[in-house]
């Protein structure tokens, strides 16, 4: 992912929490430390006195890219004190979170020394709010993040803008599909079909012919979103 552009630096965080039966845990340091490009700087949630148990608390924050991007990779930077159980998700309203992407590296297993976790998503996804959430601590030491990166190619979406809106539209060699679907189909203007997808935000066309297509896309809730489009 070293070839795409870092879209989390400089962007807002949304929401931040953490929820302990420890009164005395706390964010210590705010996890605009952790989208600011600083490796000198970090998101620290402990108790001030700096021992928490280790299965306590549940952390989280959300990052704003400020538009809808086209992913490829997300890598966490953690100190020692890092999370063994976390996901982290994309939503494009800060409401339904995917958690689309799966871990693809981890630099370290051990508990006590700093690793860098590498997720990638096994398909294209489209997302402009990233939530990391710990619900595990691996240490005592509480939670110590320096960097959450979230990689791409700086394409933003109108594209998926459009998705999430209900409406089908045409990237290069990928249909992107209204936000929810679970089945699409395209079909020639002759009825047969040319390419079918299932529970995906987006359906590549790589291999479909120059032309005028019928997409037809069928949402969870059963709705059924139709257009032609041109490759």
């Amino acid at each position: 992912i070293s070839q795409y552009e870092n879209l989390a630096i400089g962007k807002s965080i949304v929401d931040e929490s953490v929820v302990s039966s420890d009164s005395e845990v706390e964010i210590l340091s705010s996890a605009t430390n952790a989208i600011d490009g600083n490796l000198g700087s970090e998101w620290s949630v402990k108790r001030r006195e700096g021992v928490i148990a280790q299965d306590v608390m549940v952390a989280e924050f959300t990052v704003d890219l400020g538009d809808t991007y086209k992913i490829s990779g997300i890598r966490a930077l953690w100190e020692g004190a890092s999370s063994d159980e976390y996901t982290v998700a994309y939503s494009n309203d800060n409401k339904t979170f995917t958690d689309a992407l799966i871990v693809a590296e981890k630099s370290s297993e051990s508990k006590v020394n700093a690793r860098k976790d590498l997720f990638v998503a096994d398909s294209d996804i489209f997302g402009r709010y990233i939530r990391l959430k710990s619900t595990h601590n691996s240490s005592i030491y509480g939670l110590r993040l320096f960097e959450l990166e979230v990689y791409g190619d700086g394409t933003t979406s109108s594209v998926a803008s459009i998705a999430a809106e209900g409406t089908i539209f045409v990237a290069g060699n990928e249909v992107v599909l209204p936000e929810g679907t679970v089945e699409a189909t395209v079909f020639n203007l002759n009825g047969a079909v040319v390419a079918h997808a299932e529970s995906t935000a987006t359906m590549s066309i790589a291999t479909v012919q120059p032309g005028v297509y019928v997409v037809k896309a069928v949402k969870a809730d059963g709705t059924v979103v139709t257009a032609k489009i041109v490759k």
